[in-house]
Formats: structure tokens, C-alpha cells, sequence
């Protein structure tokens, strides 16, 4: 049976950015962990970690190295687990309607 083949989507996702070595991860699927460069070379005292997908948010780091964490749209190619970060988009889940009415 052969495996299905995907699209490449772009879809918008939360994503780290490591202090040290300016990686931007995301994790794809659940149980995808991901590092950044500086992680899986310096025996993991410096960097970040990402794991989770769109199931859970999973992060780790260092106290010193605290990254950046975003929500941007990333063009993803399943079929291969690589992806591009394309640009910063508002995450609609954090935005609030300035406009709407107020009770009282």
C-alpha cells in the first residue's frame, strides 16, 4: 500500500525562536519534537525544544536562553516534515474586538 502524498499547505502555527542561534522550529504533529541547532550540538544547555503539533504546545529551554515564541504562517510540505516560515500573522485566538460593546 503506498502513503498518501500531501499537498504543500501553508497554514498558520505558534512557533519558537531560539536566542542563540535565531532557529525558528515548529512541530507538525503530535509527538514531533523538534531542537534547534544550538540544542543538539552543545549537549542541550543552550537552544530550545518544541514538541506537539496542533495537539499540544510543548516547549523547553534553558533559564538563560528563554526564546522568542510567535504565531506565523509557514508553508509546510508533510510528505517530506520540512517547512518555510513565510511571515508574522496575528493569532486570532489573542486578538480581541476593540469595537464590540461593552456591558454596563
Amino acid at each position: 500500500m503506498k502513503k498518501p502524498i500531501y499537498p504543500i499547505v501553508q497554514r498558520k502555527k505558534s512557533y519558537l525562536k531560539c536566542i542563540n542561534c535565531s532557529d525558528i522550529i515548529i512541530s507538525l504533529h503530535r509527538h514531533d519534537f523538534r531542537t534547534c541547532s544550538c540544542y543538539e550540538n552543545d549537549s542541550h544547555t543552550t537552544g530550545c525544544f518544541v514538541d506537539g503539533g496542533d495537539d499540544y504546545f510543548r516547549i523547553g529551554y534553558s533559564k538563560e536562553n528563554m526564546p522568542a515564541s510567535g504565531y506565523g504562517l509557514f508553508e509546510i510540505d508533510y510528505n517530506k516534515g520540512k517547512f518555510r516560515y513565510l511571515e508574522e500573522v496575528p493569532n486570532e485566538e489573542q486578538t480581541t474586538n476593540t469595537d464590540a460593546p461593552t456591558g454596563g
